[in-house]
């Protein structure tokens, strides 16, 4: 765990992303459908016997208030180096944390000491959320929150898994830049996968609002898990 020194009250930023053209780009995004059939391909993966033990798992552990974690590098960055600089911070008391699922619901248990909210347009993801949460669209985030009012957002894994076009993206980037404090953390992470990737997020004119922030435990603004998934952790600030 990285010790963190509140005595510093500045932050590292740079300027924000822009679009530079090359022809070593990555190729253009495919259907966001592609992202749809994948995922139902993940979900089959245990057979049908193994997917009914699982869910019966996940209801039995959250009944006696059990928290359940994803085995994977990306949720391992996210849970042992990103979360532990915002528990730990005094600086950041307010967070909302977008997009719920089983694998979610323990980080209600870590943000315990923090006012924590939670949202997700899909009402069966209300179980998995906060005790503050909210089921509707990020867009739709200036409908519950107070301007100015969020110290932390995080949008990880909803890029290509839900926020599947540009102009919600547009819709929804914007809505966090206003709700956030100035100064506040806006953390995307995303697949850089063509067939995950329904946009590309530096294309999108309301992020160009916000400015890169690195990240002190990572020591980067941009952090990518060169594995099959290529997850990539985006930070910014308002």
């Amino acid at each position: 765990m990285h010790h963190i020194d509140e005595s510093v009250s500045h932050q590292t930023v740079i300027p924000a992303m822009t679009v530079q053209p090359s022809d070593s780009r990555p190729p253009a995004p495919s259907s966001p459908d592609i992202a749809q059939v994948r995922l139902k391909g993940m979900r089959g993966k245990r057979g049908v016997v193994g997917d009914s033990l699982h869910w019966l798992g996940v209801r039995l552990g959250i009944a006696y208030n059990g928290s359940f974690y994803y085995p994977s590098e990306d949720r391992s960055i996210l849970e042992c180096s990103i979360f532990p600089h915002y528990q730990l911070s005094r600086e950041h008391q307010r967070i909302v944390f977008v997009g719920t699922a089983w694998y979610t619901h323990g980080y209600t248990r870590m943000f315990s000491r923090k006012t924590y909210t939670t949202m997700d347009p899909n009402p069966a993801n209300a179980a998995y959320g906060a005790e503050q949460h909210i089921v509707d669209v990020v867009g739709n985030l200036e409908r519950h929150t107070a301007p100015g009012s969020v110290d932390v957002i995080f949008l990880n894994g909803v890029v290509g898994w839900g926020l599947n076009t540009r102009d919600e993206a547009e819709t929804a980037f914007a809505a966090c830049y206003r709700c956030l404090r100035k100064g506040g953390h806006f953390l995307i992470g995303w697949n850089d996968l063509p067939e995950h990737r329904p946009f590309r997020i530096e294309e999108v004119e309301s992020l160009g609002k916000f400015q890169r922030l690195v990240f002190p435990p990572l020591a980067t603004s941009e952090y990518l898990i060169d594995n099959e998934w290529r997850h990539t952790f985006s930070f910014f600030c308002k």
